[in-house]
């Protein structure tokens, strides 16, 4: 078992489990989440679970959400709680970015080139302030 296999492993894991996140989050509209897709992502956290103790390393989730969630708070609980609750059920630390970002007002804040109201769309990306407060709370949470 190479450090090399285990690095591409992890990768490999890393990747499922964005790819499954991101298909929860693209389908904010859809109905809610298929027990299906909670199981596989369940399966895939148990999988990187078992890949950092193996490596002798911690595993985080560090949860950061879909710029759409900030402008509709309530569209993406359902999708959230089967993300966080997946990791908490197998002991992952989980770091949930959400409500920090939730503290800053008017959201549009967050965003480089201006947010929703000032572009006439969502922005496609977090700008500088987002970050440093992203980068605050995973330097606070590691600390502890």
């Amino acid at each position: 078992d190479s450090v090399f296999r285990r690095l591409i492993f992890g990768r490999y894991l890393r990747t499922e489990a964005k790819y499954l996140i991101n298909k929860l989050k693209a389908n904010i509209n859809d109905a809610l989440p298929s027990a299906d897709t909670g199981t596989k992502l369940s399966r895939i956290f148990q999988r990187m679970k078992q890949a950092a103790e193996a490596a002798d390393a911690q595993l985080h989730l560090l949860y950061v959400p879909d710029i759409s969630e900030l402008y509709r708070p309530d569209s993406a609980d359902a999708r959230k709680d089967m993300i966080l609750g997946a990791a908490r059920a197998l002991d992952i630390d989980v770091l949930d970015i959400e409500p920090a970002l939730r503290e800053i007002h008017p959201v549009d804040r967050l965003f480089d080139l201006g947010g929703k109201a000032e572009l006439g769309e969502l922005p496609k990306n977090y700008g500088p302030t987002a970050y440093q407060i992203i980068a605050e709370r995973i330097d606070d949470h590691l600390k502890r």
